[in-house]
């Protein structure tokens, strides 16, 4: 089984270029998000929170959420 990390690295004002197979730490680039879907994924990790708080809703509901909560 493969090891995969997730990392977050600031670039500052630099836009270098990175695709699949850069290599980094001795491994190579599977995936790449940007600020724009981690920003997103902030957000929706909001909604969901807030639906959560939503005492109204039914059971399946509340654990699907759960599962799309633990995905992002």
């Amino acid at each position: 089984m493969n090891n995969i990390y997730t990392y977050e690295v600031d670039h500052g004002n630099e836009s270098p270029s990175v695709g699949a197979g850069t290599e980094i730490n001795g491994g190579k680039v599977t995936a790449i998000s940007f600020t724009a879907q981690l920003n997103d994924n902030d957000k929706a990790r909001e909604i969901i929170e807030d639906m959560l708080d939503n005492d109204f809703l039914e059971r399946a509901t509340f654990d699907k959420l759960i599962d799309i909560q633990n995905l992002i």
